[in-house]
């Protein structure tokens, strides 16, 4: 078919003969609208010349296999196809179409290649895999399809390095999208290896360090307020994929992890919680202030709904200052279901709507607000219907995927100057509101149980790597080993900081010159007279 030059698709029957016939003649760029005597004479030689093809494509593999099965040796071996020697001599014949069923799941354009999972595989073809079956070593049982056809896929990978791991992959997730006043995207998204095995880190590191945090915060290396953000990890992550460095963000005091994807470090975002100095905001802002203007990132808000109508200015100062006619950088404002009834969330809509500002309303919905379900606190709980006239997406917050072509799909909608639109994405957080709340008397562990197993978003990329990529799941674990080393070894340095040494370090970075420059207060009058700090 021109992919890889194997033809495989063509023997198995599941390519196009007319498009294949082009392809290999080099007769793609030629115009279709040929006239009707040349495009019969034109599918006569094509069919002709696909049998003739198939029958050699057999026959290739059939020498290109037989002395690899046969002595089981080279990068086909039954060491790698986890069947035994004796098996492999006896039954070596099998392996041909084992071969040429593995060798077309490598292939990008083939049907094979664009199976939503193994167990597609198996529906689709299962002729072929009652053939592979029979060579496998009993360790490889056949209730377990997609184990077996991973191990199958792998060792045709093995003989053609790299040509799936380096091609694009398109995974579907019907049922993902919700729609108020505007389309639906498509629920499909194309990625590569490259980038689930990066959201796969990113995502992994996030919860490690929130998992840290819950650590420290039990030894009291962290005190005072800390909202953990495991079982989010795919929004801050999708969000961040879909947005660039220009666009603003501003979110709640779950925002550890916000902070890290936009331009933060373990080790800053751990001094920060401990109050050194070295932290991300100098140790002055702690769990629900992290603020980094290089990234445009503007935190952390300590009060309950608050970061909207500041999200909205930031929307207001992105078209201010973009020119017209050209797309503006966008604004997003994250905020809980507790939240979304506020009034100040209300006035900060109409506004955006009516001056078309490039706003996201966006609504991280995990169920809860503190300790109150949603269904207790919310006469709507289709929070992305709640903008009235204001358009409105609701999204899977597990998948990443979900998120990051939703945000794209919304990105575009508002930089456009159609106006703001409203956002919800439907997540669960695993720790309780808080540090102080044990987020098992208004839920039971059950449930709790039941959303990591089923829809967590950690293990959803780790899947897609399983059944899309040559990935081996030993190296997902030396990844996840290698991840907690650098988090452990980045909360020890945090640890060995220290506190703000002086009273000037506490009055910077609160007013400044008219010329920009830093104004050190030399008095701040504290609730408490006789602790104010003077200079």
């Amino acid at each position: 078919c021109g992919c890889s030059g194997c033809l495989a698709c063509v023997v198995m029957g599941c390519g196009d003969a007319e498009v294949a016939f082009r392809r290999v003649c080099g007769a793609a760029s030629r115009s279709p609208a040929a006239p009707p005597r040349v495009a019969r004479r034109r599918l006569v030689l094509s069919v002709s010349l696909v049998w003739i093809l198939r029958t050699t494509s057999v026959l290739l593999c059939c020498l290109a296999v037989w002395p690899m099965v046969c002595g089981c040796e080279g990068r086909l071996s039954s060491r790698a196809l986890s069947c035994s020697r004796a098996d492999a001599d006896a039954q070596s014949y099998f392996y041909v179409p084992v071969f040429v069923f593995a060798f077309c799941s490598t292939c990008p354009d083939s049907p094979f290649a664009h199976a939503t999972s193994p167990h597609a595989l198996v529906r689709r073809h299962p002729g072929l895999f009652l053939l592979a079956l029979r060579v496998c070593d009993a360790r490889v049982q056949p209730e377990n399809p997609a184990t077996m056809l991973r191990a199958i896929s792998r060792s045709a990978r093995a003989v053609v390095p790299g040509r799936r791991a380096m091609s694009s992959i398109e995974i579907e997730f019907p049922g993902s999208y919700a729609a108020h006043r505007c389309d639906e995207p498509e629920a499909k998204a194309t990625t590569s290896k490259d980038e689930l095995l990066q959201y796969f880190k990113t995502m992994y590191t996030m919860r490690r360090m929130e998992i840290t945090c819950d650590n420290e915060y039990k030894a009291r290396t962290i005190r005072g307020f800390c909202h953990l953000y495991d079982g989010q990890e795919a929004i801050g992550t999708g969000v961040n994929a879909a947005l660039d460095l220009e666009d603003s963000w501003i979110t709640s005091y779950r925002c550890h992890c916000i902070a890290l994807a936009r331009g933060g470090t373990v080790e800053g975002v751990l001094a920060e919680l401990m109050g050194n100095s070295h932290g991300q905001t100098g140790g002055k802002g702690g769990s629900m202030h992290f603020y980094n203007k290089e990234h445009n990132f503007y935190g952390g808000q300590g009060i309950v709904g608050a970061q909207v109508p500041v999200g909205t200015g930031l929307a207001f100062a992105n078209k201010y200052k973009t020119p017209l006619g050209e797309k503006m950088p966008v604004a997003i404002g994250c905020y809980g279901d507790g939240a979304a009834n506020q009034g100040q969330i209300w006035e900060a809509a109409n506004m955006a709507a009516l001056w078309k500002l490039p706003m996201i309303f966006c609504i991280e919905n995990n169920q809860y607000g503190m300790g109150t379900s949603i269904s207790r606190s919310s006469c709507n709980n289709d929070y992305y219907t709640m903008g009235n006239v204001i358009p409105g997406l609701k999204m899977d917050g597990m998948n990443v995927l979900s998120v990051r072509e939703g945000i794209k799909f919304v990105k575009d909608y508002v930089s456009s100057g159609n106006g703001p639109m409203f956002v919800e994405m439907s997540t669960y957080r695993y720790h309780g509101h808080s540090m102080s709340d044990p987020g098992t008397t208004y839920r039971n562990r059950d449930e709790i149980a039941a959303m990591r197993q089923t829809r967590d978003p950690i293990e959803f990329v780790k899947k897609l790597l399983l059944d899309h990529t040559d990935v081996a799941e030993e190296e997902l674990k030396a990844i996840e080993k290698d991840i907690r080393a650098e988090v452990a070894a980045a909360c020890e340095r945090a640890k060995a900081g220290s506190p703000p040494d002086s009273i000037a370090e506490l009055t910077n970075n609160i007013f400044l010159n008219p010329d920009g420059t830093n104004a050190p207060q030399e008095y701040i009058r504290m609730p408490d007279y006789t602790k104010s700090i003077r200079a």
